[in-house]
């Protein structure tokens, strides 16, 4: 298994990770992840994350932009 596919399927809510955002890196940024929307062994790329940051900031993430 790799690195990337490791991480993905071990992502838990309340999870801190560091979002890279496509709009030019505009609000990137460590943020928790609140939900997931796919189970672990379903989880790609595509899979959509939902985020927070601790100015209250939500954000509905592909799993691709979060590390």
């Amino acid at each position: 298994m790799s690195e990337r596919n490791y991480f993905m399927q071990n992502l838990r809510e309340g999870d801190d990770v560091y979002w890279y955002d496509p709009d030019d890196d505009v609000c990137s940024g460590m943020y928790t992840v609140d939900k997931i929307y796919d189970k672990p062994e379903d989880r790609c790329e595509e899979t959509i994350v939902v985020i927070r940051n601790k100015a209250g900031s939500e954000v509905e993430a592909y799993m691709e932009e979060i590390a």
